[in-house]
């Protein structure tokens, strides 16, 4: 229990050697300083010091009155910034990103029509994988092969296909 009022003394004899005015501190405050600037300020007192002297001049802790003197210029500081933003395309796109989440990037929109295509597609490839397309010369093509191909014929390249795809049977 010693240390504790050794503790409270020395911090109590720092606060009476540093002159810590309750105004200056709000302005510190209202200009959003960090502790460790406001600790500075007042002459290089430690975080406990500024602490038990916030308790013993306002009755709270540092972090308590320190978001009670800043929230009101936060306020005024959005306010501000969003009536630039009427003026300035700059303020509006940095709004936006920060209080609406926008993006430069933004990500494709995830609706019907989109998942209806990518599984049209996906249906498309799992078709030709499983039943690839006859392969046809250019004689085929062009020698009236195609009808062969269209018949009987392409149904039994078409299996021998398949079965080489999937290491089954088929013609070799």
């Amino acid at each position: 229990m010693e240390r504790t009022v050794e503790g409270r003394e020395a911090a109590e004899t720092e606060m009476n050697r540093v002159e810590m005015d309750k105004n200056m501190f709000e302005v510190y405050c209202q200009l959003a300083c960090s502790e460790q600037d406001i600790c500075d300020l007042f002459g290089g007192v430690d975080h406990k010091t500024l602490d038990e002297w916030c308790q013993k001049t306002y009755g709270m802790a540092f972090e308590q009155i320190y978001r009670k003197k800043v929230s009101p210029v936060k306020l005024a500081l959005r306010k501000n910034q969003l009536l630039l933003s009427k003026t300035s395309s700059m303020m509006a796109i940095f709004l936006g990103k920060n209080m609406l989440g926008q993006s430069d990037h933004p990500e494709p929109p995830v609706g019907e029509n989109i998942i209806r295509e990518s599984n049209e597609q996906m249906l498309a490839l799992a078709d030709l994988i499983n039943r690839p397309l006859p392969v046809r010369t250019i004689e085929q093509l062009t020698a009236g092969g195609e009808k062969k191909a269209e018949t009987g014929q392409a149904g039994s390249d078409k299996a021998a296909n398949a079965g080489q795809m999937t290491g089954r049977g088929g013609g070799g």
